[in-house]
């Protein structure tokens, strides 16, 4: 007897949406006085839960207290985040007087505290797969990218533009002219640009499903992670030499030439890892409140491409393309690469309001973060052995120092910021 008054004690004490259905509950409506009881009304009985309270059916009020619905679980949503800024880049470009440039002006080099992309648009989707009704096991995959983002500086009518670099020949910072009174005229051209991208599968495994009130859920999870992040710096000057280079004897081989010179260094990284999690539900009736956390553990493949080039074109039209062009030459030039044990912790936040019985929408925050990372403002060395710049108006003998080198400077790298989206349940 004791343990049926225990267990009546919880059925009337559990929220009106989990009491079940009880074929011998007498209708409020129609409660009459009993025999023996006069002037005595016995209480209402609790609402049978199965009666509509609003013009959908009580699993859409379910969803709003956190019960899930359904197998399938897709959604997409948009990402508005800021990534670490690219460090400081090493003086590239040097203008004078009467100048223009239109652009970013950190992309000179040596002028700012890097350079920033500011805030970045992005798209993440994901498909969810619970193997049993009761949502115990379940898959999950998930795509995101950050779409390429591009900064450019541009300077086409300055009296005074150089490529900057420290010879280390003579010891001092010395110059690349490719506009200068009386000798040439010349533009220069520097773009920086960044992409970010990922994907995973997981299995998860709920631990914890607070069975009563339903309040709370707890999962883990195990799976595998790939990360991509992509990005370059590229630095083309075009210069066109007056015809009368006679007041300039170290450049009179150069009358009447026109010199393009190309240089690009570009860094990716690729983490291949295994990833666990765990996910914390809190459900409430303004909806359910999501605290989601990961480590990857894994390898990044670090690559570096380097290339460089100058197209030199006379005056009778002869065209001739040599290797190597100021910051990018036969000492660094190629394709470099490593492996690097790396980790990569996420953690997210997630608020799910219910709109439909099968549609909600949320807002969260998330971070993603590479704890060792090449970027690409770190690979650039700007000592260089003046000897093997070609078409350079004071030849000099070789150091021997082989610079410029491949630094493999390492980083850290992160990603973070808003997202807002859909979820639909089946």
């Amino acid at each position: 007897m004791a343990v049926c008054l225990v267990s009546a004690g919880f059925v009337v004490a559990q929220p009106a949406h989990l009491t079940r259905n009880s074929s011998s509950a007498a209708d409020p409506a129609t409660t009459a006085t009993q025999p023996g009881t006069a002037g005595q009304v016995s209480p209402s009985l609790p609402t049978d839960s199965t009666n509509p309270v609003l013009p959908w059916e009580p699993g859409w009020v379910n969803n709003m207290l956190g019960v899930s619905y359904g197998q399938v679980q897709a959604s997409a949503e948009f990402l508005y985040w800021f990534t670490k800024n690219f460090n400081v880049l090493p003086p590239l470009v040097l203008t004078g007087g009467g100048k223009t440039e239109d652009g970013d002006p950190s992309l000179v080099g040596g002028t700012s505290s890097g350079i920033d992309f500011g805030l970045l648009s992005g798209v993440r989707v994901s498909l969810a797969y619970w193997l049993e009704d009761c949502q115990t096991w379940g898959l999950q995959g998930s795509f995101l990218t950050i779409p390429q983002k591009t900064l450019e500086y541009r300077s086409d009518s300055s009296n005074v533009l150089t490529r900057r670099f420290f010879n280390l020949n003579t010891e001092i910072e010395d110059n690349f002219i490719v506009a200068f009174p009386g000798i040439a005229s010349g533009t220069v051209l520097v773009q920086a640009r960044s992409q970010f991208w990922g994907a995973e599968a997981n299995l998860w495994r709920n631990i914890f499903d607070e069975p009563i009130l339903e309040a709370m859920r707890l999962d883990v999870m195990v799976g595998f992670r790939y990360l991509d992040l992509s990005e370059d710096v590229f630095i083309n000057s075009t210069t066109s030499f007056n015809r009368n280079l006679q007041p300039f004897p170290s450049f009179l081989p150069f009358a009447g030439n026109h010199l393009s010179i190309n240089d690009s260094f570009s860094t990716a990284n690729q983490f291949f890892g295994a990833q666990f999690g765990v996910s914390a539900k809190f459900f409430g009736t303004l909806g359910t409140v999501t605290f989601l956390g990961k480590l990857g553990v894994g390898t990044n493949h670090e690559s570096i491409f380097i290339r460089g080039n100058q197209v030199r074109t006379l005056p009778d039209g002869t065209t001739t393309i040599t290797p190597g062009g100021v910051l990018a030459l036969a000492s660094n030039s190629g394709h470099f690469s490593r492996e690097q044990f790396a980790l990569v912790p996420e953690f997210g936040f997630q608020w799910n309001v219910a709109l439909t019985k099968y549609i909600d929408c949320f807002f969260g925050y998330s971070l993603i973060y590479l704890n060792r990372a090449i970027r690409t403002g770190d690979q650039i060395d700007q000592g260089v052995d003046a000897s093997q710049i070609r078409n350079f108006p004071t030849p000099t003998a070789s150091t021997g120092l082989n610079r410029p080198l491949v630094p493999f400077v390492q980083d850290k790298y992160y990603a973070q910021g808003f997202n807002i989206g859909l979820e639909l349940r089946w």
